[in-house]
């Protein structure tokens, strides 16, 4: 079920992934961040999710940026970095950012689904068991914009006003 088929009747929206909810209702997303029982679910509200996407909006991002946004909701390196994943999971499903790798000549996406990418992400930052390991920038993946990989592969300025 998408947001777009809701109806009054249901308010929480479950994503593809059953530790990451959507309430509609509040804006806020459920995830939940799973270290051996230790961690109970945390919300995020939308105010997280649209600074993340301003940030995209800015110039690629990646998980060091996203736990800029959820650093004090969280104890640890490693728990801050497992909800940076499950927000760009949720971002890479619902279409709002594509990972990839970052070259010279930009952003070059993974060749793999939306859910397959976010499952690599998700993956890869639950490997991390080591609790005071730094996370540096473009570790895991980088994430653009889909209109922007769009304009580059179509010869355009991404950095030109869209009309």
């Amino acid at each position: 079920m998408t947001s777009s088929q809701l109806t009054p009747d249901h308010t929480v929206e479950q994503l593809h992934r059953p530790d990451i909810d959507i309430n509609t209702a509040t804006g806020k997303l459920k995830i939940h961040v799973d270290m051996d029982n230790r961690e109970p679910t945390r919300m995020i509200d939308s105010e997280i999710i649209e600074g993340v996407m301003e940030a995209a909006e800015d110039d690629y991002l990646d998980l060091t940026d996203i736990m800029h946004f959820t650093h004090r909701l969280t104890a640890s390196q490693a728990e801050a970095l497992r909800m940076a994943a499950a927000i760009a999971s949720h971002l890479i499903r619902a279409g709002r950012i594509t990972p990839g790798d970052l070259t010279d000549d930009g952003l070059v996406p993974w060749q793999m689904s939306p859910e397959e990418s976010a499952q690599r992400i998700t993956a890869e930052a639950e490997s991390w068991d080591e609790p005071n390991r730094i996370v540096y920038p473009g570790e895991i993946a980088w994430f653009d914009l889909p209109w922007r990989i769009a304009a580059r592969a179509a010869g355009e300025d991404p950095a030109a006003p869209r009309t």
